[in-house]
């Protein structure tokens, strides 16, 4: 086993019950994709609940997203920080911005 394999682990996703609960909220400051040599996935830097950086794995079903925020960084605002509200409701996952963060 390679001494340099991180084990990244995957961001806690509230499962909600109906669209009016609120589902998890995170402060985002960056998005990303690792690709490895047979596998790839898609990451996110959030804030914890002390105030520290944290780097989890995100569902497979948040690549669209992860690609859309990727691709906009290229242009002239950055989308990152803002906080952002994870959930699950009834099998599918889903991503609201809420607001932009003043760094």
């Amino acid at each position: 086993m390679s001494e340099n394999l991180v084990v990244v682990k995957t961001l806690p996703i509230k499962k909600i019950g109906s669209s009016k609960e609120t589902g998890s909220i995170y402060t985002v400051l960056a998005v990303g994709i690792v690709i490895l040599k047979q596998d790839s996935f898609c990451i996110v830097k959030v804030l914890d609940e002390d105030g520290d950086e944290m780097w989890y794995k995100l569902p497979d079903e948040y690549t669209d997203f992860v690609l859309a925020a990727l691709s906009l960084s290229r242009g002239v605002s950055a989308q990152f920080p803002c906080r952002c509200e994870f959930s699950r409701l009834d099998g599918r996952y889903s991503i609201d911005i809420l607001d932009g963060v003043k760094a």
